[in-house]
Formats: C-alpha cells, structure tokens, sequence
C-alpha cells in the first residue's frame, strides 16, 4: 500500500506539523482515517494554511480530500486537492462574481520545487486589472481576494483599481518562462449567506506570449544634468488571439546610442549630458507559444531579443539678460 505522509504549513513556508498518517491508518479496520486540525495537540495556527498529502504507493492507492468549517461551525466547504504532477498547467481562465454575501478567491499554486513568474489578470466590463510579473517560491500558493482588492480599492501595476460597479468577470494566468506547465490554479466563488460554494480549475491553451512593447513616456526633453525615467511596458496575446492588459517589465538591459548625449542605467534613469538627440533602448528576451501538432497537447516555445526605443532631446540652456536704462 506504501508509506502516507502529511504536511500542514502556512503560506510562508514555516512548517506547522507532521502528523503520523500511517499511524492513523493502522488503527483503522477500514484502511481510512480523519483528522482534525484543532483535535492536534499544541497546534494553534490559523488563518491561510497549506495541506500536503503524500503517499509512496502507487496511483490510486490513496483518496485524500479536505473539508473546511466556517469560523461559526454551521457550514463546511469541500476544499479540492489537486495531484500537481498531473494537473499542472500553462494557463487559466476562470469566472469570478461577487454580490452582497458572495466572494471570489484565486489560488496560485507553484507545483514544481524552484521559483517561477506568471501573470494574472482580473477582466470585467469595460476593463482589466492586471498583476504584472508575480514570482512563486516552488510549492507554494498565492491567493487572491477578489472582493478585498475592488473593496479596498488597491491599485494594479498600472495604478487602475477595479471600479466598485464590477461585481462579474473573468480571471486570467499564464505561466512565464521555458518550464510551461508548472502551475496549478483555480478560483473558489463561496457565499456564507445561503452556504454554497464552488470550485473552477480549467486549464486554457499554451502560456500567453509577447505581442508589442514600448517605453513610457516615448520622448523626453531635457537640458544638461535632468534626469528622466523610463518604463519599459510590454503587452501580451493569449492562445486565442486575445490581448492583454499591459504591465511594466523591468527584466533585460538599457543603453544609449550615444552616451555624450544621455546616459542610461540598468533602470531606465537617464542623465542628460550633452546637446542633442539619441534614442534609449530596452532589450529583453521575448517569447512566443503555439501548440505542437498533431494532437496539440504541448507546445513549444520560440525565444527572440525584443527592442523597444524612446528617445531624449537636450536643448540648451537659455540665459535672457535685462539691461535697464
């Protein structure tokens, strides 16, 4: 049957116990066994935790489920448990609403052992909340509150808040990076009110890719010793010809064409130098995904060099005397 074995952890990785399931099993005539969390001598943590089931067996060996009771124990929740190393995906795209005693809440789950990027974007009428770059520690989960973030109006990368008219949508991920399908996400619509809830975890096509970049502002015009700072804003597409919303990205190198003009660091930040015009650049690796044929269940990525310019102009400095007679 093989050895079982569980993990109970909150979200930033300190372990919080171990408990002895093959114990629990042996002293079961039916080969089951449950286990509270609060029936666990010394254990006192609350809030978000993360419930990891192993086993050594073989598949189907071992059916594990997990319930959760609300804070005033009238309601319990079928919490979904997930094999990440057949459920992992590329992409997700999933429903979310929220009324007057609803809520919708998305679960990142990074199913391999080291870090990874993904986007994730939060769609309603008339606009798109969007993440930008978020990283992963390998095993963990991040969660996301969608009636806390428009509530609490909290800005997006781009500074937008979703408005507090939006009350349906649809959320988008999408894995970064060479490793596809590394992710396992899903979104939990729950209303304690009427004591229902569900569960959505579909997986969409390949990782969204790169569309189009540019710097913001475009231009600038400078004299001798100004600083001006650059944003390098790229969009994506995703597997069904869908643009996203633009965030900024900060990952690859600058430089100038001509450094007497203006210098550029490693953020963006110009000096003006000298007078003249010269074009800034931001280089990065780009990437884009297409399903592999014939049965385009994987897919397969192309990686380029993407380079986005603005350009800054350095006038003079004009020194107006006055003579009064």
């Amino acid at each position: 049957m093989g050895g079982h074995g569980i993990l109970i952890y909150r979200a930033e990785t300190k372990r919080v116990v171990e408990p002895d399931l093959d114990a629990l099993f042996s002293r079961s005539l039916r080969r089951e066994c449950s286990l509270r969390l609060d029936d666990i001598p010394g254990f006192t943590e609350s809030g978000e935790l993360v419930v990891k089931v192993t086993s050594t067996g073989g598949p189907g060996s071992i059916i594990a489920s997990a319930l959760s009771l609300s804070a005033d124990r009238t309601q319990v929740f079928r919490v979904p448990m997930r094999d990440r190393t057949v459920k992992s995906s590329s992409t997700g795209e999933y429903p979310w609403s929220l009324d007057e005693s609803s809520s919708s809440i998305v679960y990142i789950k990074n199913a391999t052992g080291s870090e990874k990027q993904y986007t994730l974007y939060v769609n309603f009428d008339g606009g798109s909340y969007a993440l930008g770059v978020v990283s992963i520690p390998g095993g963990q989960t991040h969660s996301y509150d969608i009636r806390a973030l428009r509530d609490g109006q909290v800005p997006d990368v781009n500074g937008n808040t979703i408005p507090m008219s939006a009350s349906q949508g649809h959320v988008h991920w999408s894995v970064r990076g060479a490793e596809s399908k590394a992710l396992i996400g899903r979104v939990e619509q729950f209303n304690l009110a009427n004591g229902l809830s569900m569960t959505v975890a579909c997986g969409a096509c390949c990782s969204d890719s790169y569309q189009d970049s540019w710097l913001t502002p475009g231009s600038v015009t400078d004299v001798i010793g100004d600083t001006s700072q650059f944003t390098s804003i790229r969009r994506d597409i995703d597997c069904y010809g869908g643009l996203r919303s633009p965030y900024p990205f900060y990952s690859g190198s600058w430089n100038s064409d001509n450094t007497s003009v203006s210098t550029v660091n490693s953020t963006g930040l110009t000096t003006a130098m000298g007078i003249g015009s010269t074009l800034i650049h931001s280089y990065y690796s780009a990437d884009q995904w297409s399903p592999v044929p014939p049965d385009y269940n994987s897919c397969q990525d192309f990686y380029f060099s993407a380079n986005t310019a603005g350009s800054v102009t350095v006038k003079p400095i004009i020194t107006v005397t006055w003579w009064f007679v």
